[in-house]
C-alpha cells in the first residue's frame, strides 16, 4: 500500500485547530504596574530563531503559532533590568502563560527567572492532555497506530477488537471526533472519519503516519469553543520539525510464530498457524540552513503474514441425512389432489406428476435432491499486507512572525 499527499501550511496568524503552541502573558514592574511597549523576545532554543513582540498598553504579548520545542521568553525596557525566563517547554495545541515582573536597573544587567511553570491550566477550560513522542515510542503500539494510544485519556474509549472506526469519546458516537493533522482536518467527507491512519468507505485516500515522524498528539475530550465542528474529542497530531542539530533515529521490530503454541481449534496432522510480522524504518532531521530552513525525512515499512487455522473441512452430505429423493417421492405422493405440486417444484425434485398419489422419478432429470459423496475441502486462509509509508518535511521561517510549512506523504 502507497500513500501520497502534499500540504502547504502557511502560519500568519492564530489558525484555528492548529497543532503549535502557544505562549503569552503581561509584563509588569515589581509594584504590579503593567509595562506598555516592552520589548518580548521569544527564542526557540532548539533552532536559533528569535520572534520579537511589543507589549500594547496594558502591558500584555502573545506569541502565537511556536513550533512544539523548548523556549527562552526575554524581556527588554529601558531603565530597566533585562529578564528572561528559561526552559519553557511548548507542546501541540497548548497555551502557556508567562508573566514576568522586571525590576528597576540597568539595561546590560539580566534576571533569569528558574521557577517551573505552573502545573494548573489557567489559559483554558479545556479538558485534555498530550502524549508526547517518547512515551509513542517507548509504549508498544499495536500495528504502528498512534490511535491505539488514544485509550490512555479520559473519557475515550475503544470498542472492542479496536479497528477502524472505534474511537468513541464521552460516550458519543464514532464519527463525532475531531482529527487534526499539523493543522489542518484531516476528516474524510463521506463517513466524517479521519483519512490518517484508518480506512475510509468513500472520498481522499488513506495516509498513513510513520510514527517516529510525530512529535506529540493533544486530545481533548471537552474542547474550546474556537475548534466548534463536532461534539466529540479534538484529537491534535503534530509533526517533528528538524532543528540545528543533525539526529535520527531507526528501528526494527519483529514477530514470529517460531514460540507460539499451537492453536489447539488446528486438526491433528495440519501445519499450525502462521504469524509473521516485520515493523522497521527510520528517520532524520537537520538544518538546511542554520536558524532558517529545517528538514525532516521519516520512512516506515511493514511486511506482515497472519494465517488463520487451517485443515481439510468435511461438509455434511444428502447422503448422511438419510434417503432425501425417497422422502421428497413419499412427500410428492402424499399431497392432496386440491393442492398439487407446482412445475417448479416438480423440476428441482426431478419428479413426473400423474394426479394425486401417483408421482415418479423423471428419468430424464435427477432434480437436486438426488443423493451425494463425501464432499472435503482444504483451507488455508493466509492474509499478507504491505505498506511502504514515508513523510518528508520543510519548514521555513521567512522572518519573526512568518512560518512556511511543507510535508509530503
Amino acid at each position: 500500500m502507497y500513500s501520497t499527499a502534499l500540504r502547504v501550511f502557511l502560519l500568519f496568524a492564530l489558525a484555528q485547530g492548529s497543532s503549535t503552541g502557544r505562549i503569552l502573558g503581561v509584563i509588569s514592574d515589581q509594584t504590579g504596574a503593567v509595562i506598555g511597549g516592552a520589548t518580548v523576545s521569544i527564542v526557540d532554543t532548539q533552532r536559533g530563531t528569535t520572534r520579537k513582540l511589543t507589549t500594547d498598553e496594558t502591558g500584555a504579548y502573545s506569541a502565537p503559532e511556536l513550533i512544539p520545542g523548548t523556549y527562552v521568553v526575554k524581556v527588554e525596557f529601558p531603565g530597566f533590568k533585562a529578564t528572561e525566563r528559561q526552559n519553557i517547554g511548548v507542546e501541540v495545541g497548548k497555551e502557556y502563560r508567562v508573566d514576568l515582573a522586571i525590576e528597576p536597573g540597568e539595561q546590560a544587567e539580566k534576571i533569569t527567572v528558574t521557577e517551573d511553570l505552573p502545573l494548573v491550566e489557567t489559559t483554558s477550560g479545556g479538558l485534555g492532555g498530550t502524549i508526547s513522542n517518547l512515551l509513542i515510542a517507548e509504549l508498544p503500539v499495536q500495528g504502528r497506530n498512534f490511535q491505539k494510544l488514544l485509550e490512555l485519556r479520559p473519557g475515550t474509549y475503544l470498542a472492542p477488537g479496536s479497528g477502524k472506526w472505534s474511537l468513541s469519546s464521552n460516550g458519543m458516537r464514532r464519527e463525532h471526533n475531531v482529527y487534526i493533522l499539523n493543522g489542518m482536518d484531516t476528516i474524510e467527507g463521506f463517513s466524517s472519519q479521519s483519512v490518517v491512519n484508518a480506512t475510509p468507505i468513500f472520498g481522499d485516500a488513506t495516509s498513513i503516519v510513520p510514527i517516529d515522524t510525530i512529535q506529540e498528539f493533544n486530545t481533548q475530550q471537552v474542547p474550546k469553543a474556537e475548534y466548534g465542528w463536532k461534539p466529540g474529542a479534538v484529537v491534535n497530531v503534530g509533526l517533528r520539525s528538524g532543528d540545528n542539530t543533525l539526529h535520527g533515529t531507526a528501528y526494527a521490530f519483529g514477530r514470529s510464530d517460531a514460540l507460539d503454541a499451537r492453536n489447539p481449534f488446528i486438526q491433528a496432522g495440519t501445519p499450525k498457524q502462521v504469524t509473521e510480522i516485520e515493523d522497521f524504518g527510520a528517520t532524520t532531521g537537520g538544518a538546511i540552513k542554520k536558524d532558517k530552513v529545517f528538514f525532516l525525512l521519516g520512512y516506515e515499512g511493514q511486511l506482515n503474514t497472519i494465517g488463520a487455522p487451517s485443515g481439510s473441512l468435511t461438509l455434511p452430505t444428502r447422503a448422511s441425512l438419510g434417503n432425501i429423493s425417497q422422502s421428497v417421492l413419499d412427500a410428492c405422493n402424499a399431497l392432496p389432489a386440491s393442492t398439487p405440486p407446482k412445475d417448479l417444484s416438480l423440476k428441482m425434485a426431478g419428479l413426473i406428476y400423474g394426479g394425486a398419489g401417483n408421482c415418479a422419478r423423471d428419468p430424464n432429470n435427477s432434480g437436486v435432491f438426488q443423493d451425494r459423496n463425501t464432499v472435503s475441502y482444504s483451507v488455508a486462509p493466509i492474509g499478507t499486507a504491505t505498506l511502504h509509508n514515508g513523510l518528508t518535511k520543510i519548514d521555513y521561517h521567512v522572518n519573526d512572525k512568518h512560518l512556511i510549512s511543507v510535508d509530503i506523504r
